[in-house]
């Protein structure tokens, strides 16, 4: 009988996600997103797209389709595409914290993004992220990782690089270092609600035509095998 029950419960749950519109969803939540906007907004809670803007940047289309596993766990989930489908995701709320994001997974290339920020155009690297609790107004208990794969930056190898994130008061915080290349990176960065930023990074190489290259983009001397890189702006 329990389990006649829950079959019932679950066919009643995803028949009210076929036919809720999306725009219902979004208006209970849309006062708690700020610095987050979905306008244009078609569809139903099951499968639908709308016009998505993060802070100052326009993102464009976002598309969605429900994740009924996602129920497995109390919460709501969508798989879900941005930029013509280059970039691909996952994301899940608990129902009675539809504001908070419990888990977010992205996969997609810089080379894709670079419209949101030109300076994109000088890096390539396959990203992958893994995250939690993750909020648009600003950072409260988000933690997760990064994986930077076949990464190059300005025509220079920086082999896998990973990514630690967390929060630091309002902020996100990320901490960094890469393997497999013959240019050791190490550093930090801080992301303000905002979107101003702080980069810290060290540099390291005993290849003496990497360090050329290297004292030709960061100053300094070539026989030098340590750089730092110290940047501050937004995006």
């Amino acid at each position: 009988m329990k389990r006649i029950i829950v079959l019932l419960l679950f066919i009643f749950i995803i028949s009210f996600g076929i036919s809720t519109p999306a725009h219902f969803l979004y208006s209970l939540v849309d006062d708690q997103l700020q610095g987050a906007e979905l306008t244009n907004i078609e569809g139903s809670i099951w499968q639908g797209e709308a016009d998505l803007s993060v802070g100052n940047m326009d993102t464009g289309k976002v598309t969605w389709r429900f994740s009924p596993m996602a129920l497995l766990t109390g919460g709501l989930g969508w798989n879900f595409t941005l930029i013509n489908e280059s970039v691909t995701g996952f994301a899940a709320a608990k129902v009675w914290s539809l504001s908070t994001l419990s888990s977010l997974a992205i996969n997609t290339n810089t080379q894709h993004l670079a419209q949101w920020n030109p300076l994109l155009n000088t890096i390539s690297s396959d990203v992958s992220a893994q995250l939690e609790q993750v909020s648009a107004d600003q950072c409260r208990q988000t933690q997760g990782a990064m994986t930077l794969e076949n990464t190059s930056m300005m025509g220079l190898p920086f082999g896998i690089i990973d990514v630690q994130v967390t929060c630091e008061g309002e902020n996100y915080s990320a901490s960094f270092r890469n393997q497999e290349s013959p240019i050791q990176l190490t550093g930090s960065a801080l992301l303000t609600p905002k979107g101003g930023y702080q980069f810290n990074a060290q540099l390291l190489s005993r290849d003496p035509a990497l360090r050329q290259q290297l004292s030709g983009l960061l100053g300094g001397s070539p026989e030098d095998q340590r750089f730092t890189v110290r940047e501050r702006g937004n995006l």
